[in-house]
C-alpha cells in the first residue's frame, strides 16, 4: 500500500514538472563546452536552518507507516506534521493537485503542496527534495524560481537522490539557475554513479572523456561507459561500442562493438546506428552488407546525427544508386550541422543561388563560410 501510494504521489504532483524540464531530466549527452573549466560546486554536507526538522541527523530517508486512512488527506497533513516524512510527500501531491482521491476533486493549492513536501525534504527525505525542486522548475506557473529548483536538486542529491544529482549537475553543467559549473557538473554526475546510477555512470563518462571540468582520461571514460552498459543504459552501450570500434581508451575490438552497436540500435541511440552503419559499410567485425549499413545510418540521421547522414549519402553516390537519393541524404547531413555534407552536396551545383535552392540557405551560408546570423535570409 506505501509504495503504490508513493506512485500515487509521483504521479500527481510530480508529472507536470517531469514534461516541462524533460530535456533537463532526461539525461541525454549534455552540450560540451569548449572550455573545461569552473569553479568546484557540491558541498560536502547541506547545512540546515537550526530547529529545522531533521537538523543534526544522518542523512537517511525517514520509514514511517502511513496512516490507516492514507486516502484522507487531513489525516496524512497531520501526520506529516507530525514528522512522517512520506504522508507529506502523498499529501503535497494530493493537496497541490486537487486530485483528493478517485472521484475526488479540490481546487488546487500548489504552495500549502509544496510547504508539506519542503517539510519532507528539509527532513532528509531525499526524494522529497527532488520533488520540490521539479516544482520550482516548472515552465509558465507562478513562482517558478531556477535557482530555488537548483539548490533542491543539489539537497536531494546530497542526501542521497541519484537523479537528484542527475539534475544537478545538468544545470550545472548548462549554466541554469545560477553560474556554469562543468566541475560541479562532473562531481554530481560522479555522485550518481557512485549510487549505481547507470545514466549518472554514462554522463560521468562523457565528461571525463573530453576532458570537461577536469583532465581527459579515455580510460577512466571506458570502465564507466562499461557500468552504464551493465547497468542496462543503451546510450551508454551506445557510447561504449564507438569507443570499441575506434580504439579509444583501450583495445579495439570490432566484434563487440558490432553487438553492441547494434543492440543499442534497436533502442534508438543514434551514435549506435551510426558505429553500426559504419561496422556493416567496410565488414569489421563480422560481413559487410551495404542495405543494413544503410537502414541502420537512416536511423542515424533520423535522430539528427549529420555524419552519419553524409555517410549515407556518400555512399549511395559511391555506389551510383539514386543521385536524388545521394543529395537528399547529403543536405540532411548539412541541415544537421556537418559541413562536410554542405560541401559534398554543393558538388552538384554552381554558385550560390543554385547551393541555396539545393542545400537551403544553412547549408549555403556554411559552404561559403558566411555567419548565419549576419544574413536576412538565414534560415
Amino acid at each position: 500500500m506505501r509504495t503504490r501510494l508513493l506512485r500515487i504521489c509521483s504521479g500527481l504532483f510530480v508529472a507536470a514538472a517531469l514534461l516541462s524540464v524533460s530535456s533537463m531530466a532526461s539525461a541525454q549527452t549534455p552540450q560540451l563546452p569548449p572550455s573545461a573549466t569552473g569553479p568546484a560546486g557540491i558541498p560536502a554536507k547541506i547545512a540546515l536552518p537550526p530547529g529545522a526538522p531533521g537538523a543534526g541527523r544522518n542523512p537517511v530517508q525517514a520509514k514511517s507507516p502511513l496512516p490507516a486512512n492514507s486516502r484522507d488527506p487531513a489525516q496524512l497533513e497531520r501526520a506529516c506534521r507530525s514528522g512522517n516524512f512520506d504522508a507529506c510527500l502523498v499529501a503535497g501531491a494530493m493537496i497541490g493537485t486537487g486530485n483528493l482521491g478517485p472521484g475526488k476533486r479540490g481546487k488546487p493549492n500548489r504552495e500549502r503542496g509544496r510547504e508539506l513536501v519542503k517539510i519532507a525534504c528539509l527532513g532528509r527525505h531525499a526524494s522529497a527534495c527532488v520533488t520540490l525542486a521539479l516544482t520550482y522548475a516548472q515552465v509558465n506557473i507562478p513562482g517558478r524560481n531556477l535557482t530555488t529548483a537548483r539548490h533542491y536538486f543539489q539537497m536531494g542529491c546530497t542526501i542521497g537522490a541519484s537523479h537528484g544529482c542527475i539534475m544537478a549537475g545538468n544545470m550545472r553543467l548548462q549554466g541554469r539557475g545560477g553560474k556554469r559549473d562543468p566541475r560541479g557538473a562532473l562531481q554530481a554526475y560522479t555522485l550518481a554513479c557512485g549510487m549505481k546510477s547507470a545514466a549518472g555512470c554514462r554522463l560521468q563518462a562523457q565528461l571525463v572523456e573530453r576532458g570537461v571540468g577536469g583532465k581527459v582520461d579515455e580510460a577512466k571514460s571506458r570502465g564507466l561507459y562499461e557500468r552504464a552498459c551493465i547497468g542496462s543504459d543503451p546510450q551508454g552501450c551506445g557510447e561504449l561500442a564507438r569507443q570499441l570500434a575506434g580504439g579509444i581508451g583501450g583495445k579495439r575490438d570490432d566484434t563487440r562493438a558490432r553487438e553492441l552497436a547494434d543492440r543499442a540500435c534497436g533502442r534508438g541511440v543514434g551514435i549506435a546506428c551510426f558505429t553500426k552503419g559504419r561496422l556493416w559499410l567496410i565488414g569489421r567485425g563480422g560481413p559487410s552488407d551495404v542495405d543494413e549499413a544503410l537502414e541502420a545510418l537512416s536511423e542515424a540521421c533520423d535522430v539528427g546525427m549529420g555524419p552519419a547522414c553524409t555517410l549515407g549519402g556518400r555512399t549511395i553516390r559511391a555506389r551510383k544508386m539514386s543521385g536524388r537519393d545521394a543529395l537528399r541524404w547529403l543536405r540532411n547531413g548539412c541541415v544537421h550541422g556537418d559541413p562536410t555534407g554542405c560541401f559534398e552536396a554543393s558538388l552538384a551545383v554552381e554558385g550560390f543561388p543554385q547551393a541555396s535552392k539545393l542545400i537551403g540557405t544553412r547549408g549555403a551560408l556554411l559552404l561559403f563560410g558566411l555567419e548565419l546570423d549576419r544574413s536576412p535570409n538565414a534560415e
